[in-house]
């Protein structure tokens, strides 16, 4: 996006050159042969001809060339400053899946491993049944489950910090 914006400056900017280049007017020569065939006579005529841009020297193209131009610099800081900002809110995102991964994997997974494994000692001394023990078991999964998707959520924002980092 950033490319598409320079190109279109530079281009609005060859548009002033054009406009600039274009106040200046075209001289024309002209070389001219004819025959005179009443006395049998050959004749050649030279012409110069200089327009004089007096009350035309191109100003309002000019001005609409650098009005482009300015034009296309303020879409180019607007589309810079709206990647700047999706990458502020990527990093945010980042962070915040970084700090909800590492909450997971040092509080979370640590307990439910600890309820899991009494759960399997209760069981495997008779205290409880397998009809008790199967709702821990699962609840084990769902938080296993819920630290691999917030892994995948950091991954995710990583990847779109990552592209817009290299954009600008």
């Amino acid at each position: 996006e950033i490319a598409m914006a320079n190109a279109d400056v530079r281009a609005r900017n060859a548009r002033v050159d054009l406009a600039k280049a274009e106040r200046i007017p075209d001289v024309k020569v002209e070389l001219l042969y004819r025959r005179l065939e009443a006395s049998k006579e050959n004749a050649f005529a030279v012409g110069l001809s200089i327009p004089l841009p007096l009350f035309n020297r191109n100003q309002g193209r000019l001005r609409e060339a650098r009005a482009e131009v300015a034009a296309a610099e303020a879409r180019s800081r607007m589309t810079q400053n709206e990647l700047t900002a999706r990458l502020r809110e990527s990093h945010l995102q980042l962070s915040t899946a970084l700090a909800n991964s590492r909450t997971l994997k040092t509080e979370i997974l640590a307990k439910a491993d600890t309820v899991l494994r009494g759960a399997e000692a209760r069981y495997a001394a008779g205290d409880i049944s397998l009809p008790d023990i199967l709702p821990v078991h699962r609840d084990w999964a769902a938080v296993q489950l819920s630290y691999l998707e917030s892994l995948r959520d950091v991954m995710q924002a990583w990847a779109q910090v990552k592209s817009f980092a290299k954009a600008l």
